[in-house]
């Protein structure tokens, strides 16, 4: 897909996105004319919404604008009518998505269309918020989210006591419930924010969907490791640690504790059931070795150390492929070990220079 190659950086993705809408905004006119040669779906609409998202991502990671004769000429062939501006950022790219998704839904609970919007549309959604780097992402993705539960569980209700949407029942609307990649791209998200008390969401979030699992046995709400790594990952974003700075050290030993607790839960799972998908695997344990890094304490060090060295010795006894450190478990170790002989070399040098002072 042109609006996400890593390679090609010739490309103006948003020109491309719009060449797309501007397809599938040809091909509803000729479905109300009854000239299409095949009628719309849920399918077409998630593709766009998709292209719009990964032209956000692409946008927010320094590509996707191409050089000036692709500015200028990429809608050369696209008539005026079928296209659509006020796109220039990835945050407007992701926004595109979401306005997408809203006509769908908005049509379909009115009874304008038979089109259904389902789960995967809205992850599709909620993951360009997620990765367009828009300050605001965090509040949307929740909100977003918080959506999909409401309406999947109890249907939607008009404003207006005396009317009633179409399409507002609550059968309606199952196909668009949350699973495990929407409960892992909304912790993802809140690991952005800075906002107090976003930690305890993201635990609540977690808990939520083991509960959820818990009760149905829906395989698409099943907490497996990706789910677990979700998490950890948010809560490394909001660990704070810094040399000397008792406050936040406290509160990195604090996320380090939630994350290592996360770890020993996934253990207890995947030994109780015997099934690998609970297996914490290198992902896991480099962020846990990262999570105490982030103490600046021996003792933290220690545990980082001893975590890495079980690891090593798992995986060269078992041959895991799941636990073959990775670069970054490397990195993260040295930088431990680094901070472990800085810390004993100073107390070192203090006590020397004590010494002979005396």
């Amino acid at each position: 897909m042109e609006c996400s190659s890593k390679t090609n950086t010739n490309t103006d993705v948003i020109s491309r996105a719009t060449f797309a809408e501007a397809l599938v905004t040809k091909l509803d006119i000729a479905m109300t004319d009854g000239s299409a040669p095949f009628d719309l779906d849920i399918v077409t609409y998630n593709t766009l919404m998709k292209v719009w998202a990964r032209a956000a991502q692409t946008l927010a990671e320094g590509r996707g604008r191409g050089d000036v004769n692709e500015v200028i000429h990429a809608m050369d062939d696209v008539p005026e009518e079928l296209t659509r501006g006020g796109v220039y950022t990835a945050k407007d790219a992701a926004d595109r998505a979401l306005v997408i998704l809203n006509e769908v839904e908005q049509k379909f609970l009115e009874g304008e269309s038979d089109i259904a919007p389902n789960t995967f549309g809205y992850n599709i959604v909620l993951d360009g918020l997620h990765k367009c780097g828009k300050r605001d992402a965090p509040e949307q993705v929740e909100s977003l989210f918080n959506k999909m539960k409401e309406w999947s569980s109890v249907g939607v209700q008009h404003s207006d006591e005396d009317e009633e949407y179409a399409n507002g029942d609550v059968s309606n609307w199952a196909a668009m419930r949350p699973d495990a990649i929407s409960y892992s791209i909304v912790m993802e998200t809140l690991g952005q924010s800075r906002d107090y008390g976003v930690m305890g969401k993201i635990e609540t979030l977690l808990e939520e969907i083991e509960s959820e699992y818990e009760k149905t046995k829906d395989d698409d709400l099943k907490p497996v490791t990706r789910v677990a790594n979700s998490a950890i990952n948010a809560l490394l974003k909001n660990s704070g640690g810094t040399r000397n700075n008792k406050p936040s050290a406290n509160k990195a030993w604090l996320s380090a504790k939630k994350v290592h607790d996360i770890v020993n839960n996934c253990n207890k799972k995947w030994k109780d059931t015997g099934d690998s998908s609970y297996q914490p695997d290198i992902t896991t344990i480099t962020m846990v070795i990262d999570s105490y890094s982030r103490c600046y304490d021996v003792a933290a060090t220690e545990r980082g150390e001893y975590l890495f060295e079980k690891t090593y010795k798992d995986w060269k006894n078992s041959g895991d492929i799941k636990l073959k450190p990775s670069s970054r478990s490397f990195t993260v170790v040295s930088a431990q070990t680094y901070f472990f002989l800085w810390r004993y070399i100073s107390s070192f040098l203090i006590d020397s220079s004590y010494n002979c002072n005396r």
